[in-house]
């Protein structure tokens, strides 16, 4: 049985594994210890975060700026051998956002802080991506939006 995907919860620190059996692919979750197989799930739920910080020296008048985009989507069993395309894929998608918000020069600074691998429910399955964008110029001035998308 070659293992095809594997990874691990970012929640939870348990395995994410896919492989095939009688041709149909198979993702389950198992204990990272005791390799016992937990659940099955129907694929995988794929994280990925871009960060912008424009320090104060930089900016006019000491306003710095803080960009964060989360990109998420849902991604079944069959497309896992494609995990490393579409994190790629959502990360373009994020910096396109910062450019949408802020311009292409904000977009340029910004950088990919990581990507997360959770077990989970689609809450928008690929290529549909949810965005969470969160942005402030000084402390108590939060401004956050998220929406749906495609990649």
């Amino acid at each position: 049985m070659p293992i095809t995907f594997r990874s691990v919860d970012a929640e939870t620190g348990e395995e994410i594994i896919s492989f095939i059996r009688r041709g149909v692919v198979v993702t389950m979750v198992r204990d990272a210890v005791t390799k016992r197989f937990i659940r099955g799930v129907r694929g995988i739920v794929v994280e990925v975060s871009v960060l912008m910080k424009y320090p104060p020296d930089k900016a006019k008048k000491s306003n710095p700026l803080y960009v964060d985009v989360k990109t998420s989507t849902f991604v079944s069993g069959e497309d896992l051998s494609k995990i490393t395309d579409i994190e790629h894929q959502l990360e373009n998608r994020a910096l396109d956002i910062i450019n949408e918000y802020f311009g292409e020069y904000v977009r340029d600074m910004a950088y990919k802080v990581g990507s997360e691998h959770k077990a989970g429910e689609p809450e928008n399955a690929y290529p549909s991506v949810g965005y969470y964008v969160i942005w402030h110029h000084y402390k108590g001035d939060e401004t956050e939006e998220s929406g749906y998308t495609y990649v």
